[in-house]
This record gives C-alpha cells, structure tokens and sequence, in this order.
C-alpha cells in the first residue's frame, strides 16, 4: 500500500508542476544544478575478475564513484585496485551480518579502501541502536534507510545517531511529500541525504529532480546494466552526470510504445 501511494504521491506532484508550466525541480526550492553526478551502482557478481572488470569499465565511462554489493573482501580488493585510489567506493552489504562485532570487523576490514560508506551493515535494518554501535566503531561512514517505510522511522534512525547518510527511498515511503520531510530531518541531524533509487522509471526521474534541488550536491544512483530499451533514454549518464530536465512536471514521458511491450 505504502509503494502505490509513493507512486501517486509523484504522480500528483508531476501533475502539479505540470499545471504550474514548470519542471519539478522549481516546486522543490529550485534547481541548484543543470546536472547531477552518478555513481555506478554495481550488481553483486561474487567474483573478483567480474568485478574488476565492470569497475574498470565504469570507470571508463567517465564513473568517478563507484558501490559495489559485494560482501568478499577479494571482491572489493579487486574494485579498489581497478578503481583510481581518489575514486570512493560505497559498499552495500545488505544486512549481510546478523551481530554488531561482524558488522564493525566488516568496516574495519575495509576502512583504508577510501570507502564513503558501509550500507545496511546488520541485520534487521531496523536494529537502530544495533547501526549506532557500529558507525561508533567503524571507521567508516554508515548509511541506511531503504527499507523505512516513513518519515518518522528515518527519523528514529536518525535520532539513534546510526548513519552518517540516510538513504530513503521515494517509491517507498510516501513519494516526493515523504522525501522532502527526510530532507528537513537530514539537515537537522546533520545526515547527508543520498536516495535510495536502483530505478528507471518514475522514480529515478523524481529522485533526479530532489538532488538537482538540494543545498550539497550528492550523486544519483544508477543501476550499471544497459538496457535494450532504457524508458528514459536522457537519464543514461553520460560522463559520470545525468543532466536535469527543463520541461514541466517530471520533464520526460516514456515512450507508449515502450510501455505496450510491457504489458
């Protein structure tokens, strides 16, 4: 339920800049970039000469930073060395460790491969004081937040000081209205705010417009698998940089065509 009043919820706000005649960005304070930086958001291989291999090739994309969903430490030496020591890694393990001892040797493992953050560390996601006691020991910055369903769990999350970044997910948890309520609580805890958003549709596009709005700049996460027919063709990096669209409401429309082969 909370998923499809998300997707109204951006559905109501495209309509709103729509009527206004103006992109979406403008609703949401303005844009402070024509711009956003990506970052490759790797699928999990398990192997390191894969990883090594789409690192390399990111990279060669004009990537500049790069997260991997890999928990093998040889899998993540192999992206480091095909990456340029000044390019980060964020690391999503997916609540891959069920204690906090596994979660801050983890961290600690990898603290001087210029990681920006360890993602979902323990397990369960909503173990707050669990993730606070982790970042405290880690070393290395801690993030988490996609699988909160409000704003007022983000805000527990933050209340309990256990992440560094907050990554909601606006397809999740009540859409453009429940991100810009994290936002207010981000800036008050002094969290960065990175969406959770491996998408291509609407909410990619929704996510693009918040970041494209936001006082610091943070990168747009994007899912490195090329598509045979992407719905936002203009929403595929170039460069390391997803240019933000200028046109009313969401500023893009999926092709019908597209859509009809779907059904």
């Amino acid at each position: 339920m909370t998923f499809a009043l998300s997707g109204l919820d951006i559905a109501l706000w495209d309509i709103a800049a729509k009527a206004a005649g103006k992109p979406l960005h403008a609703l949401l304070g303005g844009a402070r970039r024509d711009r956003v930086p990506a970052y490759a958001s790797l699928l999990r291989y398990g192997d390191p000469a894969l990883v090594a291999r789409n690192t390399a090739e990111a990279i060669a994309r004009g990537y500049r930073r790069i997260k991997l969903h890999e928990v093998d430490l040889a899998c993540i030496r192999a992206a480091r060395a095909a990456a340029p020591p000044e390019v980060p890694l964020m690391l999503d393990i997916n609540c891959a460790w069920d204690t906090v001892e596994q979660g801050i040797a983890f961290c600690r493992a990898v603290h001087d491969m210029n990681v920006r953050w360890v993602e979902e560390p323990i397990w369960p996601p909503e173990d707050f004081a669990g993730i606070a006691a982790v970042r405290r020991d880690a070393g290395v910055g801690i993030a988490a937040g996609e699988c909160l369903g409000s704003a007022e769990s983000l805000g527990g999350m933050l209340v309990a000081g256990a992440v560094d970044v907050v990554q909601p997910s606006i397809t999740k948890m009540g859409g453009v209205t429940g991100m810009l309520a994290v936002r207010e609580l981000a800036a008050r805890h002094g969290a960065a705010l990175v969406p959770h958003c491996p998408y291509y549709g609407p909410g990619l596009l929704a996510s693009l417009h918040l970041l494209a709005a936001a006082a610091v700049e943070e990168p747009l996460e994007y899912y490195f698998a090329d598509l045979e027919a992407p719905p936002y063709p203009a929403l595929v990096p170039r460069d390391g940089f997803v240019a933000v669209p200028q046109a009313p409401g969401l500023g893009l429309e999926i092709d019908p065509a597209l859509l009809a082969t779907a059904v």
